[in-house]
């Protein structure tokens, strides 16, 4: 069986426009599919893109291979097969635990012993994150967290090159430290509350489960249903705009500054947290199972 591999989203640029460099893009798997091949895409797509592909495909049976399910309203061409598979959850948990005796996990966190309000990587630059980064960091809640963006890590360092990016074997050793000081983790996913897209839910959302810490979870809509399918819990309700992320976070910021409700919330959190390190234990050593 033969694979076409194929990325739709294009860096710094707008998807889903079907401009002409992007139909030429889209052809390509078009072509692959009529051949027979099996068109695999990677990571995201727009609406607008699979709406092009299923119309060019229409009549032909073939196999495609996705990173999360279609949304119920999303066309379909009955005679595809559609093959639902996120391996990148597998590997990186375990990877992840295979680290496992070098990062214990810390019971019965003490507020005393911790700096930082949020810690939030960033990465990569998006549009999609990079809305929800201004309207949090405009907010002034970040300014007793540490946190990355573009050009800056929290390393120090002024840009990470290509390779330390998705060294995740070195990450989740350097994260660990700052991780034990922090309240509450931020996992500001890819292509993060843009419900025109079909995005898989990635590993940014592995570590604070790996760490053991709470952690709140900005994600669109395919990723929010893929979390739930995943059984990974964050520790507060997930918020769908812009604003309800910031919202939430000085609301939680108000209990983090308070010594007996931030104790107390962090009480709370145990048992959530212990489940989500059951559904990386499976991942590790079972798979995701789809």
């Amino acid at each position: 069986m033969k694979y076409f591999e194929t990325q739709w989203m294009r860096p710094n640029r707008e998807i889903g426009t079907l401009d002409r460099e992007e139909r030429e893009h889209l052809d390509q798997s078009v072509s692959a599919y009529k051949k027979g091949e099996v068109v695999k895409i990677l990571e995201s797509f727009h609406r607008h893109q699979w709406q092009y592909f299923v119309e060019q495909t229409r009549a032909t049976a073939g196999r495609c291979q996705i990173a999360n399910r279609l949304p119920a309203s999303w066309p379909r061409n009955p005679n595809m097969q559609i093959r639902v598979e996120h391996d990148v959850i597998d590997s990186r948990s375990r990877m992840m635990w295979q680290r496992r005796d070098d990062m214990k996990l810390r019971y019965h966190r003490q507020v005393e012993d911790l700096e930082h309000e949020f810690v939030m990587p960033y990465g990569t630059w998006q549009w999609q994150r990079q809305q929800v980064f201004e309207a949090v960091d405009q907010s002034g809640v970040l300014k007793n967290s540490r946190y990355s963006r573009p050009g800056h890590t929290m390393e120090g360092l002024k840009e990470l090159t290509e390779q330390q990016r998705y060294d995740h074997r070195h990450n989740i050793k350097n994260l660990w430290p700052i991780a034990q000081k922090c309240h509450c983790w931020v996992v500001l996913d890819s292509w993060c509350l843009d419900d025109d897209l079909v995005a898989p839910v990635t590993e940014k959302v592995l570590y604070p489960v790996f760490y053991g810490i709470p952690f709140i979870y900005i994600g669109g809509a395919t990723q929010r249903s893929q979390l739930a399918e995943l059984g990974i819990r964050p520790n507060d309700p997930v918020r769908t705009t812009a604003r309800s992320v910031t919202e939430q976070m000085l609301y939680l910021q108000t209990i983090f500054r308070d010594p007996a409700r931030s104790q107390e919330w962090q009480d709370q959190q145990g048992e959530t947290i212990q489940h989500n390190i059951t559904r990386i234990v499976k991942f590790a050593t079972q798979g995701v199972g789809w």
